[in-house]
């Protein structure tokens, strides 16, 4: 009995070595990591860093972060973040959001995001460069504001990020239920008062090659870059709207995507009604694109339905030979 008493407080003496010591080493880990950003220029900091979680997580506590990066103009401030990690293995770890509003500014604007029980669940690879395998994000109600007024919103968030078969290539899967357009995008769209508040459907799943994997350079250094992406579904049901795409792109170092976009629109005329009501679509060119969505329409089989591939090349997206409009540029800030 003796023998097995002086067994486990030698293993419970070594466990708490280890504890403490893991613990100590991501604390100066994190301030290392905060002092590098500050000499390259950026904003990094806190107004205390805290730890807890023994005996089983190590845990990191930061007051008042503030993150600004000088190279894309994009700064991000909350009131705090908590970053958890299995004492075993941290490379399995949570980052958990405050429940107050998170600031972000960028060179197009500032925004709010409020978001209730806000968690991310990262999975990292174990090497020197902690490689991202896995990212969960999961919330409840969550909403995006700017001074003008609410964004968007939803009961719920669901994303993951799954490393593939390459170090390079990632699975994506991305849910919202009542997902709901706020008053600005509404009123800029001249949104009818009538019209349903929140999308019925709204999901998107694809699979992306980057120029290199996601780890810690992703933000010491740069946002890796999509190389190639397809599209298997994004879709959004919205009152009598249907929407789906589909593509499959390469995407060159300047962004411009080649390849097909394979386009579905359920009840299109009420796109145009929408269009119309945004002053976007004229009164005097209803009529002729009408009579092209009719004609699309009528390739189908079906008046109320158009399904069309469009081609992007050259910076520009084309129907057949006809050019319809640039192509978006595809770059991650």
């Amino acid at each position: 009995m003796r023998r097995i008493i002086k067994v486990c407080l030698f293993l419970g003496t070594l466990w708490c070595l280890w504890w403490f010591g893991a613990s100590a080493v991501l604390h100066a880990s994190l301030e290392t990591w905060l002092e590098t950003r500050r000499s390259e220029g950026w904003q990094a900091e806190a107004s205390a860093v805290s730890g807890g979680g023994f005996p089983l997580t190590l845990v990191a506590n930061l007051e008042n972060p503030r993150f600004a990066d000088p190279g894309t103009g994009v700064a991000i401030a909350a009131d705090s973040l908590r970053f958890e990690a299995d004492a075993w293995w941290p490379g399995q770890a949570r980052l958990l959001l405050p429940q107050t509003p998170i600031r972000l500014a960028a060179p197009d604007g500032r925004t709010e995001m409020t978001m209730q029980d806000g968690r991310l669940r990262l999975d990292l690879a174990p090497n020197t460069q902690l490689g991202l395998r896995q990212l969960s994000w999961l919330a409840g109600p969550w909403d995006i504001s700017s001074p003008e007024g609410r964004r968007f919103s939803a009961d719920n968030l669901t994303l993951s990020m799954m490393q593939g078969g390459d170090a390079e290539r990632y699975l994506f899967d991305i849910n919202m239920d009542a997902a709901r357009p706020g008053e600005v995008p509404r009123a800029r769209l001249r949104i009818p008062e009538d019209w349903p508040l929140t999308f019925s459907s709204l999901q998107i799943k694809m699979d992306v090659l980057f120029d290199r994997p996601w780890d810690r350079r992703a933000l010491e250094d740069r946002r890796p870059q999509p190389r190639h992406i397809n599209l298997q579904l994004a879709e959004a049901a919205w009152g009598d709207l249907r929407l789906k795409l589909a593509a499959d792109l390469q995407v060159s170092p300047a962004g411009e995507p080649t390849g097909e976009i394979r386009l579905q629109a359920r009840n299109w005329q009420a796109m145009i009604d929408l269009a119309q009501g945004a002053d976007l679509l004229p009164q005097n060119l209803r009529p002729q694109v009408t009579s092209i969505f009719q004609t699309l329409a009528g390739a189908t089989g079906n008046p109320e339905t158009i399904d069309v591939t469009l081609q992007a090349q050259r910076g520009l997206l084309f129907f057949g030979f006809l050019p319809v409009g640039p192509a978006p540029i595809l770059q991650l800030r």
